[in-house]
């Protein structure tokens, strides 16, 4: 079974969405742990299907990270994803996780980026990821494990940047990514991915982090990722942010596309 956890703040209409995903996949062999993080009562969601567990907290806007590690704990498959709460899964992403887990320790699934007038880029539609590769995606990409390899969030910013590149380090430098799903994300005014404030000071105490619990080949290609980003994000903010980043990126670093 795949334990998807979906925390959530403050975004009912779009969480409807994320879970109506979740429902209709082709496989039924899933769970959804729910981590609220706002103080309100989520308990008409668990009310949707046996199948979804809420998890009570009086943490309020502890963060992404904190709502996600809480779920851990809540965990019963055997094998655990992510889904934000304005994101969706295609249909068959359970079906294809629990496939391919049959022979992998871990993998990554394509992410595509949707906007108000459909796709705008799709990331890491390769058959293998390291983190050099995962670094020119410029995106974010999702790690789904068995339940004895997946790791922790950190409380940091970029959570979800680090936790895929920990995934890939501990999984020997590379992983695969399986083609026959998608993770999609949805690129809405006021997400974090589309908005600067201070990003290129938060890459910075990024690079500066001691990451011990990672190879030092795997730090180093990190913080190389994240240098990268503190560039391209300095490049956007001299736009004048006329478009989201993800379009920025794909029309002056990603001529493939």
């Amino acid at each position: 079974m795949l334990s998807i956890i979906v925390p959530t703040f403050n975004a009912p209409d779009y969480l409807k969405q994320a879970i109506e995903s979740v429902l209709a996949q082709t496989s039924g062999d899933w769970e959804i742990i729910l981590c609220p993080d706002d103080g309100q009562d989520y308990s008409y969601i668990a009310q949707l299907d046996s199948r979804i567990r809420v998890v009570a907290s009086d943490l309020i806007a502890s963060g992404p990270t904190c709502a996600r590690n809480r779920g851990l704990d809540y965990v019963t498959g055997t094998a655990i994803a992510s889904l934000d709460d304005d994101d969706r899964l295609s249909r068959t992403y359970v079906e294809s996780a629990l496939a391919a887990l049959e022979t992998r320790s871990a993998i990554l699934f394509p992410t595509q980026c949707i906007g108000s007038n459909g796709l705008i880029r799709t990331i890491g539609a390769t058959p293998t990821m390291t983190i050099a590769q995962f670094s020119k995606e410029l995106g974010s990409l999702h790690a789904v494990a068995r339940t004895e390899c997946f790791r922790p969030w950190r409380d940091a910013f970029a959570e979800d940047v680090i936790h895929t590149c920990e995934m890939i380090d501990q999984n020997g430098g590379a992983i695969d990514v399986v083609l026959t799903a998608d993770y999609i994300l949805n690129v809405r005014a006021g997400s974090v991915t589309t908005i600067l404030t201070d990003i290129d000071n938060e890459y910075e105490k990024i690079i500066n982090s001691n990451f011990d619990t990672m190879s030092v080949s795997g730090q180093q290609a990190m913080q190389e990722l994240f240098q990268y980003r503190q560039h391209i994000n300095l490049q956007y903010k001299q736009t004048g942010q006329t478009v989201d980043y993800y379009t920025f990126v794909k029309e002056n670093y990603l001529c493939e596309y």
